[in-house]
């Protein structure tokens, strides 16, 4: 979605599967000239076996205020020339072993509600270069997860709590 150029997908509801294997996956502003936008508001948009990626080396926005979005990784920003913001509200569920924000780029993830379950790692400003913030005012974020800020030499990593936010993580 937006890979050399500008691209959206919105979806309201049914069922939408992307099977993917590896590194292959789902990408919202693949190449540093892509714009693209994911709007999910009901319904299942499922990558299995690979990643979503939010801003992999362009901008990509993913606006979730509904429906469930499972992937076995969520990488927002992913190379150093990404930008990628995520947005939860009430009515969401995300599902992911691993969500990364700020991989190698700049990453936000701005959660006022929903369910985020993460199954291993919340990676937050992850490689070198990578910046990554983490806003949680609502929803929750749960998991039998480890919490990870500013991972490796170079990163940063910001975890924002307030509100009625509520932060699970071993």
């Amino acid at each position: 979605v937006g890979d050399g150029g500008n691209g959206a997908f919105t979806q309201t509801g049914g069922s939408t599967t992307i099977n993917a294997s590896g590194t292959n996956g789902l990408a919202v502003g693949y190449v540093s000239i892509g714009n693209g936008t994911i709007t999910l508001s009901g319904g299942t948009l499922s990558v299995t076996n690979g990643t979503t990626y939010v801003g992999y080396g362009g901008n990509g926005v993913f606006n979730q205020s509904g429906g469930t979005h499972n992937a076995s990784v969520l990488d927002v920003a992913s190379q150093s020339s990404g930008t990628g913001s995520y947005s939860m509200s009430n009515g969401a569920t995300l599902l992911a072993a691993t969500v990364l924000v700020g991989d190698q780029g700049n990453g936000t993830f701005t959660q006022t509600g929903g369910l985020n379950t993460v199954g291993t790692d919340l990676i937050v400003g992850n490689a070198g270069g990578g910046n990554g913030i983490y806003n949680l005012s609502g929803g929750i974020v749960n998991g039998s997860s480890s919490l990870f800020l500013g991972n490796a030499g170079g990163s940063t990593g910001t975890f924002n709590l307030s509100g009625n936010g509520s932060l699970t993580a071993t």
